[in-house]
């Protein structure tokens, strides 16, 4: 089975809100540092997230460059 990815960019993320919600995905920040994680929930510009090791993280809107889905093609 091959994979497809669906790049999410900066303005389009709140218009994917419900499904990037409970989704696991990688998160490019400004920095181009890429991140593995799930997302938990969106509030107040801000995402709780938690990674493989289900340490929690929030993650400024401000700061994502962008949002990569893994979808099964």
């Amino acid at each position: 089975m091959s994979k497809r990815q669906k790049r999410i960019s900066v303005p389009d993320i709140l218009k994917h809100l419900d499904e990037l919600i409970g989704q696991k995905l990688s998160v490019v920040l400004n920095d181009k540092s890429v991140i593995y994680v799930e997302l938990l929930s969106f509030k107040n510009n801000n995402f709780e997230a938690k990674d493989l090791i289900r340490r929690k993280h929030t993650i400024a809107l401000e700061s994502i460059d962008e949002i990569i889905l893994e979808l099964d093609a």
